[in-house]
């Protein structure tokens, strides 16, 4: 179709909304006319001009009208929300995963615990309708392994916070293995040898001549504790935290002088915007077993990280997972609490989510659900915490 065809078209379609539109919507049908992104409809009012609710009273009056959009969805995938099935033990052929026009299964990757299954769809659609459509779908279309029962949906993350037991035919909480598992490490006599307890968690190279005396120092502070912070080792040394920094980064890591975990940052996660760290200070757990413990950690998701640091209003707003799991975490932490101190560094990058990309600072990106306000997200979500922790 030529640029002449193409422009009498969507001149003929716009006079079509003529009697029912005012200028406002014909620019703003237009725009939409020439887009291939979903996405794009967050773009209208900065690229218009014109009100942010004042466009989307619009869209509401054309829908009551029975216009609908049609949104041709680019290779790229940019602007879709993604949400991920995880079957325990479970191996599904691609041709055997329900499909439908309105999402696609973008990767099925079988991993040695089970089959990971991932979708991508519209953002605009919205977490709970995408959850029910699939589950709707799962009642009529069966695999030969497993009905996927889709009111188990869990957005997408590297690791998921429970899984389906095929034998017993029912989902187990991660979170439960967790703590068998912290246990053994810590408490079992079995799982460390003795000459394992007796090593350090840093093997130090000796150096006759050290490249600079601060680093020995370092050294010797990591050694006394090995989970303390570039402030605390400052404060001691009676020198700038910049300094140790340096030192540390520039001098003792890249000549290998630490071999094995780095001290402070026992988890980070860069996939979705925001970072998290985990910092542990240990109460009575030495040596060998504090290795396995943080190696043991590292292989948590992310989720969990959050939910140690109890803001439950930034994690309402970021995460979707039920408030039984968020529960479970909470318990895993307390537990953890029985043998260390557990604190969080949390850091959110609100700029990748500004006023100028979404309509609405709270809009929730992950889920594609708009929340009325953090408060009150945080009161509810309080709540059913508070009845789960009671029962």
């Amino acid at each position: 179709m030529s640029v002449l065809d193409k422009s009498t078209v969507l001149r003929r379609r716009l006079l079509e909304f003529t009697q029912i539109a005012d200028s406002t919507t014909l620019k703003i049908l237009e725009f939409l006319h020439t887009q291939t992104n979903v996405k794009a409809i967050y773009d209208v009012p900065s690229k218009l001009g014109i009100p942010s609710t004042s466009f989307w009273r619009r869209i509401r009056s054309l829908r009551r009208k029975g216009i609908k959009f049609t949104v041709v969805l680019d290779e790229k995938r940019v602007g879709l929300s993604k949400i991920g099935f995880f079957l325990y033990d479970v191996y599904i052929p691609l041709e055997s995963i329900p499909w439908k026009h309105w999402y696609n299964v973008h990767i099925l990757s079988s991993i040695p615990s089970g089959t990971y299954i991932l979708y991508y769809y519209p953002i605009m659609y919205g977490y709970r309708f995408i959850r029910d459509e699939i589950a709707k779908l799962s009642k009529r279309e069966k695999t030969g392994f497993l009905t996927i029962d889709c009111t188990h949906v869990f957005l997408c993350q590297p690791r998921f916070t429970k899984y389906f037991d095929v034998e017993r035919g029912k989902f187990k909480y991660l979170w439960k293995e967790w703590i068998s598992e912290v246990k053994r490490i810590l408490e079992d006599d079995n799982c460390v040898r003795e000459e394992d307890e007796c090593k350090h968690v840093f093997d130090v190279v000796c150096r006759d001549t050290p490249r600079d005396w601060i680093d020995l120092l370092i050294l010797k502070e990591l050694e006394i504790d090995a989970f303390q912070t570039f402030s605390e080792i400052a404060k001691h040394l009676h020198t700038r935290t910049w300094i140790i920094k340096y030192h540390y980064y520039r001098h003792i890591l890249p000549e290998g002088i630490i071999k094995g975990i780095i001290p402070k940052l026992l988890y980070v996660d860069l996939t979705n915007a925001y970072t998290g760290a985990i910092i542990f200070r240990n109460r009575c757990i030495f040596g060998f077993r504090l290795k396995m413990f943080i190696d043991f950690l590292t292989q948590l998701p992310f989720v969990c990280a959050a939910s140690l640091s109890s803001d439950l209003r930034t994690l309402s707003l970021q995460v979707a997972v039920p408030y039984d799991e968020l529960i479970g975490f909470f318990r895993f932490r307390g537990f953890l609490r029985k043998y260390f101190d557990v604190v969080l560094e949390f850091n959110y990058h609100y700029r990748y989510f500004s006023r100028s990309t979404l309509p609405h600072t709270n809009y929730n990106p992950y889920t594609g659900v708009w929340v009325k306000e953090p408060s009150e997200v945080t009161e509810v979500l309080e709540g059913k915490l508070g009845e789960g922790g009671g029962s």
